[in-house]
Parts: C-alpha cells; structure tokens; sequence
C-alpha cells in the first residue's frame, strides 16, 4: 500500500528511512529561515537582478541601433561583389576555426 505524499521528500535514504545530510541541511535552512519561505527574500533579489538586466538590455539595444540605425555604418548600401567577398571572408573564417 502506498501512501499519498502532499510534499516533496528529497533525497530519502533507503536503508535509514532518513534525509541525506545535504539535505537534511537544507531543508531544516528552509524552515528555519521565513524570508526565503515567504518569499521577501527571493523578491528582493529579483528587484536588482531585473534592474540589472534591464540596464543591461537598454545597452544593448543602444549599441544594435547605432550600428543598425538608419544612420548606421549597416545600413549603407553595398555592391553585391562587397557582400560576396565577405561572405567568402566569413565562411573562411569559420572553415579554419572549425578545422583547428
């Protein structure tokens, strides 16, 4: 007969019916700690991961635009025979790398 679990057990070891050390530790970590449980903790470090990451992506897309602009050294027109060259300049280059 099986009994029906309502959360998740970690790590059981089989022949002492007890929690592994690690986590062991890490679960008693959890129940003793409520700003991780309540989630306080966790959403502050998000905060500052996400303005982080938004800064980040501002940059970015600061750097794109200005190359990709309308103003932009890509933006320019070339001749097909500059777009032929650098495409053999790039499949060469990714020839040698992949054959080093």
């Amino acid at each position: 007969m099986t009994t029906e679990r309502t959360a998740i057990e970690p790590d059981i070891d089989e022949a002492r019916r007890d929690h592994l050390p690690f986590a062991k530790a890490f679960i008693d970590a959890l129940r003793n700690n409520r700003s991780v449980m309540d989630g306080t903790l966790t959403g502050k470090a998000l905060r500052g991961a996400e303005t982080k990451a938004r800064n980040w992506i501002g940059v970015l897309i600061g750097f794109v635009f200005r190359y990709h602009g309308p103003q932009g050294a890509l933006a320019r027109s070339l001749q097909a025979g500059s777009m032929a060259f650098w495409m053999i300049v790039l499949l060469g280059a990714y020839l040698v790398l992949y054959l080093v």
